[in-house]
């Protein structure tokens, strides 16, 4: 309940009820000088309170009603709005500080007068016969105020739907004339905000785009975030446009021919829009020929030669020649001459014995390989040939891993004197898998990305080689990532920005993570249904269901009891927590955490 002393002290008393319906005895708080505090240090007094919420932040507001109580009867009055926090405090904004009325402005009331969802103020103005209306601006702010000239003096206000149109009328009683008067509204709800819808057309891609509409509303202007991408196989996203590539459509040709022009994020929205993915043909990979060979430092041998590979070109060039790290120069290492690339042997006869893997970076499309094999034939000074055939680790290109997904590869040398033992000696594997000593190198790789590391292998003489390899873990075609950090609301799903409404924490009595059930279920494609008689969480995906009941450590997957690490409960603003790992690998997701950066990584 709240006061204002407008005549005597310019304050304002609230007195917070008990649930009871009385207020005897309940907790008040008394705000003081309310007039000096909006008007910056002049003397003004305050009465007339509303209570609502004006600014839709969901903790009430209040409106009060000043006057200028040095000059009677002043012709400037004020109306200001209070923001509360929902704890029983209040301050003021420019946005809201202070709205111009007529003279001796009495009562007021709020009301969605124009039907736009946000909450409008009617204040009366006594000596000025007539009542004011104050536009709410999308909860922004209040619109200059629209008079209403009728009656002699009116007071005190009320509003109701008083010709059933489903349009909120004002009633006021009048101090002079001694009666009631009812202003009936007509507005026909003219400054509802308009809604304008952009669909994003997939235009033959393979899926659509995530969402595949956003709706604009005023006062906003644009899509603010542009959905996921489509996608579609052996083609590359090139944006959203305007045309769809048809070339006479009679969209202009900014983009191309029939593409009209690019749609962003920031691209203002006036009307309903159709937009477009525009798609680029990858190109097909180059090829090289030989993918292998052989170069002996012996001048009489056969293979003690320049290596000649053949590239079939798909419309690309040679960017780059790579030994590992190392760039091979042009001219002096190796020449082009149209199709043809020559290694030359004053290059090959630099390199140590063993394998070596050149590395062909084209300008698009997936780089090539070439493996070559160093040898020394060359006589040792006894006569005697040299027989040793070098240690080496064998090249192999090494699959491409699937988080989630089982994954198995084989590491082998040749040389030296068997049997072999391999190690990892710099770098690091891929999370989830590991390397045998006999080469077995396996696991499920939990966590996408390109992880380059060394394999050492060790024969049994003691002698040491080394190749450095690279595996790259890859989404898989339906996969989707949802990364979400401890204590905070910024989350991603498939690198797209979201912001909770409660951040996930880790229970310090159990040691387990939790998280609002609604984002991460839905986020994995499950369907959440709160069922509020028996407060339980109820979960729905494919062709599993989970049941978490509030308060119990018990859960139960398609009927089966099953006991958790810690109870689910309900926290502020009234979201269900329940434990992370539980839910998510009950649903088939992999769950990493990154204890240092306090990341959770979940993948399906």
């Amino acid at each position: 309940m709240v006061f204002g002393d407008r005549f005597v002290v310019s304050s304002m008393q609230i007195r917070f009820g008990d649930g009871t319906g009385l207020y005897p005895d309940s907790p008040s708080k008394t705000i003081s000088d309310i007039g000096e505090i909006i008007s910056g240090g002049k003397r003004y007094s305050a009465g007339g309170a509303t209570a609502a919420d004006f600014n839709k932040d969901g903790n009430i507001d209040i409106a009060l009603l000043y006057f200028n109580d040095i000059v009677e009867h002043s012709e400037i009055e004020y109306t200001s709005v209070l923001l509360g926090d929902g704890t029983g405090n209040f301050s003021t904004t420019e946005d809201w500080d202070k709205f111009l009325l007529n003279r001796g402005p009495v009562d007021s009331v709020a009301g969605d007068f124009n039907k736009d969802g946000c909450l409008d103020l009617a204040a009366s103005n006594r000596y000025s016969n007539n009542i004011s209306v104050l536009a709410n601006s999308w909860n922004s702010s209040f619109l200059p105020k629209q008079d209403f000239n009728i009656g002699k003096q009116p007071l005190c206000l009320t509003t109701g739907d008083f010709n059933d149109d489903s349009m909120l009328d004002i009633a006021m009683t009048n101090c002079d004339d001694g009666n009631v008067i009812v202003l009936i509204n007509n507005s026909g709800a003219s400054n509802i905000p308009d809604t304008y819808t952009v669909i994003f057309d997939k235009n033959g891609g393979d899926t659509e785009a995530n969402p595949a509409t956003k709706n604009v509303k005023e006062p906003a202007t644009c899509v603010d975030i542009l959905p996921n991408e489509p996608t579609r196989t052996d083609y590359t996203f090139s944006g959203w446009w305007t045309g769809n590539g048809i070339a006479d459509d009679g969209i202009g040709v900014d983009g191309g021919e029939g593409w009209g022009t690019v749609f962003l994020a920031n691209t203002a929205v006036h009307d309903d829009i159709t937009v477009y993915a525009k798609w680029v043909k990858k190109p097909s990979d180059s090829t090289i020929s030989p993918t292998s060979a052989i170069f002996d430092k012996y001048s009489s041998s056969e293979n003690y030669k320049d290596i000649v590979v053949t590239i079939t070109s798909q419309s690309t060039t040679i960017s780059a020649i790579k030994n590992g790290a190392i760039v091979l120069s042009e001219g002096t290492d190796y020449s082009v001459n149209e199709s043809k690339v020559t290694i030359n042997k004053s290059y090959l006869e630099l390199q140590a014995n063993g394998y070596m893997t050149l590395t062909f970076d084209f300008s698009e499309g997936t780089d090539q390989d070439m493996v070559i094999t160093i040898n020394d034939s060359t006589p040792s000074s006894s006569g005697g040939g040299s027989h040793y055939r070098p240690l080496g680790v064998t090249w192999s290109k090494i699959p491409e891993g699937t988080p989630g997904k089982p994954f198995s590869h084989k590491f082998s040398a040749t040389g030296g004197s068997s049997p072999y033992k391999f190690n990892v000696t710099k770098g690091s594997l891929p999370k989830g898998l590991s390397l045998e000593k006999d080469g077995t190198f396996s696991g499920t790789p939990i966590l996408p990305g390109n992880f380059t590391f060394t394999i050492t292998v060790t024969d049994n003489k003691g002698r040491t080689s080394s190749r450095e390899f690279t595996n790259i873990v890859k989404l898989g075609p339906k996969q989707k990532i949802i990364t979400l950090t401890i204590d905070s609301t910024q989350a991603t799903i498939d690198g797209q920005p979201y912001v909770l409404d409660a951040a996930p924490y880790i229970d310090t009595n159990t040691n387990r993570t939790h998280i609002g059930i609604r984002f991460v279920s839905e986020a994995l494609g499950a369907n959440v249904e709160w069922l509020n008689a028996s407060r339980q969480v109820n979960i729905k995906d494919k062709d599993k269901e989970l049941v978490l009941t509030i308060g119990e450590k018990e859960a139960k997957v398609n009927g089966q009891r099953v006991t958790l690490d810690s109870k689910s409960i309900i926290q502020p603003p009234g979201r269900t927590f329940v434990p992370l790992r539980f839910v998510s690998e009950t649903l088939g997701a992999t769950v990493d955490y990154d204890e240092i950066n306090k990341i959770i990584t979940i993948i399906r």
